[in-house]
């Protein structure tokens, strides 16, 4: 993973642990270059998993992509943010759709504490 495109992720990382407060459980950065060593040709999917309800997930929508509009202005990052919650990530590893395996384009840039 470029360590550029995380840099630049982890300037934003303190807008999404303020939107999801406590219910944000984990969130992993894929990276998916489309030119060589590139960051201004790249596309980012935000995995993030939290601790609500399927329903209440779309509340927190609007400021999300306001966050991701700002690193695609800044950055020319387009961001494209996954938000599940955690009963669906169970589901989506049970049924094989998700693999927690992290590769060399992911990177896991936060994780709440288990006490949290």
């Amino acid at each position: 993973m470029s360590e550029n495109v995380r840099s630049i992720f982890m300037r934003y990382l303190p807008h999404i642990r303020k939107l999801y407060g406590v219910h944000l459980r984990k969130v992993i950065l894929q990276w998916i270059p489309r030119a060589e060593n590139s960051v201004d040709e790249s596309d980012v999917t935000l995995l993030i998993f939290v601790d609500l309800r399927e329903g209440e997930i779309e509340q927190y929508s609007e400021y999300m992509s306001a966050i991701c509009s700002d690193m695609l202005i800044e950055y020319s990052i387009w961001a494209n943010p996954v938000v599940k919650s955690i009963d669906q990530l169970r589901g989506d590893i049970a049924q094989g759709r998700f693999d927690e395996t992290i590769s060399n384009e992911q990177s896991v840039v936060y994780e709440a504490d288990e006490k949290n």
